[in-house]
C-alpha cells in the first residue's frame, strides 16, 4: 500500500475568514461571544475560548453589552431577527458559499421548487439553510428516505 500525504490540508476559506473575525473581534476590546462553535475542532475553540472568546448556545445567555459573532455555518434568519430585538451587535462571519445556498433555497422555494437536501437535520449549516425554505423544503440522510417524500410520487 502507498500513502501519499498532501500537499496542502487544513481549514476551508469560509472557515479561515470566520476564525480571523473571530480573533479580531476578541483584540476590540468589546466582551465577544460566539452562537454555536465556529468549527468542529476542540483545539480551534479552546484557542477562542482562551482568547476571550465565550461560547454560547442561546441569544439570551449573552450576559452583558458585547458582540455576537454568527458561526462559518450560518444561522437561520429566526436568529437574526431575536438578536435585532435584543439589540445586539452582530458580527456574521458565515461563510460566503454558505450565503449563496441559504439565498439560492430561499430564491427557489419560493418560486415553487421542490428542494432535496442530503445532509445531518441536526448539523448548524442544515438547520441554517432550512431556515431560508419558504416551503417545500426536505432534508434526508439516506437515499431511501426520498422515496418516503411525497414530492417524489
Amino acid at each position: 500500500m502507498k500513502i501519499v500525504l498532501a500537499s496542502y490540508y487544513g481549514f476551508c476559506m469560509g472557515v479561515k475568514r470566520a476564525i480571523e473575525i473571530c480573533e479580531t473581534a476578541a483584540k476590540s476590546g468589546h466582551k465577544t461571544y460566539l452562537y454555536h462553535d465556529l468549527v468542529h475542532n476542540p483545539k480551534v475553540m479552546e484557542s477562542l475560548n482562551n482568547k476571550g472568546i465565550v461560547i454560547i448556545n442561546r441569544l439570551e445567555d449573552v450576559r452583558e453589552e458585547g458582540k455576537v459573532i454568527f458561526p462559518s455555518h450560518g444561522v437561520p434568519p429566526a436568529v437574526y431577527k431575536e438578536a435585532e430585538n435584543r439589540n445586539l451587535d452582530i458580527i456574521d462571519a458565515t461563510c460566503p458559499l454558505v450565503k449563496r445556498v441559504q439565498k439560492l433555497i430561499g430564491r427557489l422555494t419560493a418560486k415553487g421548487y421542490s428542494i432535496i437536501h442530503f445532509g445531518d437535520r441536526d448539523h448548524d449549516e442544515t438547520i441554517g439553510i432550512t431556515g431560508y425554505a419558504c416551503k417545500s423544503f426536505n432534508v434526508v440522510n439516506k437515499l431511501q428516505e426520498i422515496k418516503c417524500l411525497d414530492i417524489c410520487r
